[in-house]
């Protein structure tokens, strides 16, 4: 195999090894992503599930405070059958306030019961909105996950793709050369770079040595010594210059003198003629 066939198959597996490091960079974005997704649910969750604590609390409060007037009110029913019971006036009396307390108490538990009312119906309404709004946005999120795992299945294809391509295109070039270059990968990312006519690595962007240059012109595989990749000589791709055959050119030349010289005794022939007046009948 020649060098050039083994740079192409270089240059073939490093098109393909960087193209490899960007799908796995990207790769690594996708579990954040679909984190992200089910973060967004979960909050939008929570939020839902604060209206819905508020509106049990309520609905806890409002029966509390029903059970208890049911409690005052069968009191003061029972206290007021008891009322003409009583013997004395001074236990008529003391009854009679404890009735008019229960009263009170009553009447203040029934005005927290409508307050309470008021904002159960408020709490409700916010409720149901959160859940209305739950419902739209986790269809939402749950359509933009599943475009995210079509995105991320036709990666992992691509992948394996690249990845086959990869392992076909190793076998164009020869073992210790591909050990070379895959030593190289691990320092570099990348593990092939052209160097210049002007002697710069283009890999890094630094000067090599020029009898470094020299012997990579000779055809040879050398590695940078600032990036440690694998370089060779640009000018090895570079179609050869067509010479030009010193013999064939001076007989083009004297070609076209002959020619021109033609012409020039062609026009002072016809230059003749207008002059002297011939014409031919």
């Amino acid at each position: 195999m020649s060098i050039k066939e083994q740079i192409e198959g270089l240059q073939i597996l490093n098109v393909l090894d960087a193209e490899i490091l960007k799908l796995k960079a990207a790769e690594k974005k996708f579990p954040e992503a679909l984190a992200a997704f089910d973060d967004r649910l979960q909050s939008i969750k929570t939020k839902t599930d604060v209206v819905r604590l508020q509106v049990e609390e309520l609905e806890c409060r409002s029966k509390s405070l029903e059970e208890s007037i049911a409690g005052e009110r069968s009191q003061i029913k029972q206290w007021e059958g008891r009322l003409v019971e009583q013997s004395t006036p001074e236990g008529y009396i003391a009854l009679a306030r404890e009735i008019d307390i229960a009263k009170k108490t009553v009447a203040t538990s029934e005005e927290n019961l409508s307050a309470i009312a008021s904002e159960l119906t408020v709490a409700r309404q916010k409720y149901a909105a959160a859940q209305e709004q739950m419902t739209r946005e986790s269809e939402e999120i749950a359509a933009q996950k599943a475009a995210k795992r079509k995105e991320i299945k036709k990666h992992e294809e691509l992948m394996s793709a690249k990845t086959a391509e990869r392992t076909a295109a190793r076998t164009k070039v020869d073992a210790s050369l591909l050990a070379r270059y895959e030593e190289a990968c691990r320092h570099a990312g990348n593990g092939l770079a052209a160097v210049g006519k002007a002697g710069t690595c283009r890999g890094c962007n630094m000067r090599i040595r020029p009898q470094l240059l020299n012997i990579l012109r000779a055809s040879v595989i050398g590695e940078c010594p600032s990036c440690h990749r694998l370089i060779y000589a640009e000018e090895l791709l570079q179609p050869p210059v067509k010479a030009v055959d010193p013999e064939v050119k001076p007989a083009e030349e004297a070609a076209t003198k002959a020619k021109g010289a033609s012409k020039g005794r062609k026009t002072k022939a016809a230059k003749k003629k207008d002059e002297t007046g011939d014409t031919e009948e």
